[in-house]
């Protein structure tokens, strides 16, 4: 996986993280219900906690 640097929208501050590209839910089944609640696409600034 490849890191991405970008403004947190709330601080304002740099943070990196880690896209996810592909989901195999037969591998990781413990995905499925994080993809449904949208948190496998949240990131956390390391700034200021806030989510993304």
């Amino acid at each position: 996986m490849s890191l991405l640097e970008t403004a947190c929208p709330h601080c304002g501050k740099s943070m990196v993280f880690s896209p996810i590209d592909y989901i195999n839910t037969e591998e990781r089944p413990e995905m499925i219900q994080k993809v449904r609640d949208g948190e496998a696409f949240v990131s956390i600034c390391g700034h200021c906690g806030k989510k993304s």
